[in-house]
């Protein structure tokens, strides 16, 4: 399963970083299908942050995949990946969140914040800040381009072994 969490646009630029989740989940087998089918588990789950330049002209890709951070472990149910806003062209703030329990109880939310470089280092963050700047619709083709693209790395790491 890959999804868009959320995207910020780079004032004054059609520079886009985006926000995905991609998760594997394994299906119930056995007593654990019965007699409903079961619900799927979470195997695995990280966040994919992206680079999405719109207006893009060829041979310069549209998406540059940036960092791909796994859920910490102390992130038990609810996980998801976001963006705040740029710190200057060459960083963004993101997070990943959830909750440390396996119910989403507010108490238990957690946020670890960091700073995104466009060349993938990822740095610590103590504190993080509310997302910058107006809403707007991500253009289609970062979309689209997202999730292949997180699906495709996704299909890469749960294919069998020969």
């Amino acid at each position: 399963m890959v999804r868009v969490a959320n995207h910020v646009v780079r004032p004054g630029t059609d520079s886009i970083a985006i926000a995905v989740v991609a998760a594997t989940h394994r299906r119930p087998t056995g007593v654990a299908a019965f007699p409903d089918g079961g619900a799927p588990r979470i195997e695995r789950e990280q966040g994919i942050f992206y680079l999405c330049v719109s207006n893009a002209v060829a041979p310069t890709p549209i998406l540059r995949r940036i960092a791909i951070v796994p859920r910490p472990d102390s992130l038990r149910s609810g996980f998801t990946a976001w963006v705040s806003g740029w710190e200057d062209p060459e960083r963004f703030v993101a997070s990943l969140r959830g909750y440390t329990a396996s119910q989403s109880r507010p108490e238990t939310h957690r946020t670890n914040w960091m700073i995104v470089r466009l060349d993938g280092t990822l740095s610590p963050l103590a504190q993080g800040r509310a997302m910058d700047g107006p809403a707007t619709s991500l253009p289609r083709a970062c979309e689209v381009a997202a999730i292949a693209d997180g699906t495709a790395w996704l299909a890469q790491r749960v294919a069998p072994e020969h």
